[in-house]
């Protein structure tokens, strides 16, 4: 929830302070404004990326670096999460007036749309008779990407508990 959220806050800052609006008199267009936030997120992304997966190998966590393969899926997963929570995050900054409000904002709602809806999921296939809601609603929780982080690590966690 943290890592998803925390990208809202310097563009709600650059509208804030009137910085973003300066860029754009000085003669930078949308597009090269955008994409240079992006990239720098997503360099940000990567060191962070780069940590968990420092802290998943120190902590010996088989389910995630394992093997080449649960190493490997790990990290396109982590690393695909930031193309998907970048955007999204940059959407969201237009909705709130300071950086604080967004960021509170933003960190309830990843925690919502990934924990939450993780334990939805898993509650609503344990019971018969919301079984077939539930499969309905899948293709609705995968526009979150944060459930989509959520349920796949679930999924490698499961993956090596029934491999056992």
């Amino acid at each position: 929830a943290f890592v998803g959220a925390q990208y809202v806050t310097p563009v709600v800052r650059e509208r804030e302070t009137g910085s973003k609006q300066m860029q754009f008199i000085s003669g930078v267009g949308p597009i090269v404004y955008w994409l240079s936030n992006w990239a720098l997120d997503y360099i940000m992304h990567i060191f962070v990326v780069i940590c968990v997966l420092i802290i998943f190998a120190i902590q010996d966590e088989e389910a995630f670096t394992g093997s080449l393969e649960t190493f490997g899926a790990t990290c396109l997963l982590l690393l695909l999460f930031g193309f998907a929570v970048i955007p999204l995050s940059s959407a969201a900054s237009f909705v709130f007036k300071t950086p604080s409000s967004g960021l509170t904002i933003m960190i309830a709602y990843h925690f919502l749309t990934g924990f939450g809806l993780v334990i939805t999921d898993f509650i609503l296939t344990q019971i018969k008779s919301t079984q077939d809601a539930n499969d309905s609603l899948k293709h609705l929780y995968r526009f979150f990407p944060t459930y989509c982080l959520g349920a796949s690590f679930t999924s490698l966690s499961l993956r090596e508990v029934l491999a056992q």
